[in-house]
Order: C-alpha cells, then sequence, then structure tokens
C-alpha cells in the first residue's frame, strides 16, 4: 500500500469519526467465512504480574456470541460461540481450551494465552507482529504475510463499509493494534523506516547493552520498544541451531545479518 494512500486513509477515517452515521454495526453472517475480513492485526496485553514471554493476545475482531454452523459430517446444525479462547506452549504453539480443547489456532512467540475469532488462526505480519489470517488467506494457505499498519487500514475500511459506530471501532482497535487507536493513526500517519526499508535491505541492526535506549537499524536510531516494527520475533535456540547467535535483543545469522529479536525478551 503506498504512503499516499494510507495518508488518504487515514484523513478519512478522521473525518469519519466525526461525521459517522448512527446506524447499526452489521457485518455479514459468521456461518461461514465468505465475507468475513481476510486478516485483521492483534496485540499482546502484558501486565505487572505477568512473567517474561507471557501475555494476553487480543484478537477478536468482533465481540462474543453464538453462531450456528453446519457440520457435513453429520448433515446437521449447531450452535457455538464465535471465538476461541486458547493457551500457548512455551514455544509458542497455540491450542483451543474448554469446548474447542486441543484444537489448533496458530502460534506466536510472545503471549500464553488469548482469544481469536472462529474461522482465523494467529500468525505473524511483514514485520513479526501478531496477525489474524482467515483460513484461506496468510502462510498457511500459501499466501504472503502482511504488513500490520495494511491490515489496520483494511479491518477499519470493513468496520466502516458495515456501519460501525465511533465507539467500536475505538474499542476494537484499542484491543487489536499496539498502541491502541491512538497509536495506528501516529503509525499511519508518519511513514518510518519500517515503511522504507524491507526485511531483505535491513543489513546492520545493534543494540548498546551498556545503555537502556540505544539501538540503531541501518544506521539509523531506534528506540528499543519500537524494534519488533523493523524486525521479527524469533527464537534463540533455533536461530543458533542454525549457526547464528543472539547478542541483547538482536539475532543474526551466520553472516552476521539481522534477522530478528530475542523473543523471550517480549
Amino acid at each position: 500500500m503506498t504512503i499516499q494512500r494510507t495518508f488518504w486513509l487515514t484523513v478519512s477515517l478522521l473525518v469519519s469519526l466525526i461525521v459517522l452515521p448512527a446506524h447499526a454495526f452489521n457485518p455479514p453472517t459468521q456461518s461461514n467465512m465468505s465475507n468475513l475480513p481476510l486478516y485483521y492485526p492483534c496485540s499482546v496485553k502484558t501486565a505487572s504480574h505477568h512473567k517474561q514471554g507471557e501475555g494476553f493476545i487480543s484478537c477478536a475482531w468482533i465481540g462474543e456470541s453464538t453462531v450456528e454452523l453446519f457440520d457435513e459430517n453429520t448433515g446437521q446444525s449447531y450452535n457455538t460461540f464465535n471465538q476461541i479462547l486458547f493457551t500457548c506452549s512455551a514455544r509458542g504453539q497455540c491450542v483451543g481450551t474448554g469446548v474447542n480443547q486441543g484444537y489448533p489456532v496458530g502460534a506466536y512467540p510472545v503471549g500464553n494465552r488469548g482469544v481469536i475469532n472462529i474461522w482465523y488462526y494467529l500468525d505473524q505480519s511483514t514485520e513479526g507482529q501478531p496477525m489474524a489470517y482467515r483460513l484461506d488467506q496468510g502462510p498457511n494457505a500459501g499466501r504472503g504475510q502482511v504488513a500490520y499498519v495494511d491490515a489496520a487500514n483494511y479491518i477499519l475500511e470493513y468496520y466502516q463499509t458495515y456501519g460501525a459506530s465511533e465507539d467500536l471501532i475505538k474499542n476494537r482497535m484499542d484491543h487489536l493494534y499496539i498502541g491502541g487507536l491512538d497509536g495506528y493513526l501516529s503509525d499511519s500517519q508518519v511513514p518510518d523506516l519500517a515503511q522504507k526499508v524491507p526485511m531483505d535491505e535491513i543489513n546492520e541492526a545493534w543494540c548498546n547493552p551498556r545503555a537502556d535506549d540505544d539501538c540503531s537499524i541501518n544506521g539509523r536510531a531506534v528506540k528499543i520498544a519500537d524494534l519488533p516494527k523493523y524486525l521479527p520475533l524469533v527464537d534463540e535456540t533455533r536461530v543458533e541451531n542454525e549457526g547464528g547467535m543472539c547478542e541483547y535483543p538482536i539475532c543474526y545469522d551466520g553472516n552476521d545479518k539481522p534477522v530478528g529479536l530475542r523473543a523471550s525478551m517480549y
């Protein structure tokens, strides 16, 4: 998506939040996935009681309700909830709990539990941020990953198309987007290094282990909290098994090229 298109989408959103019509949000049926969102961003919520690597993965584009599904094996319809609660292993593999016990819902290296809607699985954006892809979209379906901001642009357009109110848009974006609606507006209005430098062009990344917030990417200063915008989260053990190494938060391949961030630190 071009920077110009992102800019006009942002302007459109700001205007719509002021003059949005007061009709009810009326999305397509969730009994099948054909007209549901293709993908959308997710976020990991952490609290002071969480241990390193723990957090709640917020990945529900719509609130909880019951839906009627059709079981092709039995030829009968049944009612179920439209959300799946899940837990994740230390390796980041996530499966459903309760009535969805053991059902695979995807993977993400940070967070130990969460919620996602039916018809979706958990994976990553092109920058390594948490994302939900519809079952026929994303890497599990042989399709590419989507940029985090582009996914936010898409779901916002979807909400507006089906009459979402200002309050609903803010509520959903505060749950789905890292930094909430304010974070999205900031990211989409200000082109940053992540939009200008694709991952395969990031040849240098470094953090000073003796300073709290002294990092750089391709020679440009970047806050340590913003590193996940540019580098994906990776498993340190896997990097080392493939001949690489991790120093402080950044991991490198055998040729000293940065490949991601140590997931255990985020």
